[in-house]
């Protein structure tokens, strides 16, 4: 198994794994994940915010890229508390990563 298989899997797993977080996507140069909770409900948005940085951070950024979203250190992340979804995303991932993504959800 590749390193590129191999990372995606263990995203996907961490996707699958996590309470509120149940989706993710590749976009042509960007992976997102996303959850939805009810609205205000502070709990549910600290596990997302705790945990999507780390669940993004086992893609590697190959090229210049960002993280961006309703996080918390953002103005996002108030909107995103009340209206009770969290969505974050990366730039800068590696198109091996990506494809192995795009494979793994495939299946």
């Amino acid at each position: 198994m590749s390193v590129y298989t191999e990372t995606a899997a263990a995203v996907l797993a961490a996707v699958k794994a996590h309470p509120v977080i149940s989706r993710i996507s590749v976009g042509r140069d960007v992976v997102t994940i996303e959850g939805n909770f009810d609205a205000g409900d502070r709990n549910a948005y600290i596990a997302c915010d705790s945990d999507g940085y780390s669940i993004l951070s086992k893609l590697p950024m190959i090229y210049p890229g960002s993280t961006w979203g309703t996080d918390g250190a953002t103005v996002g992340g108030a909107a995103g508390l009340a209206g009770g979804y969290y969505r974050l995303s990366k730039s800068g991932v590696g198109k091996r990563y990506l494809n192995a993504i795009r494979k793994e959800l495939a299946r």
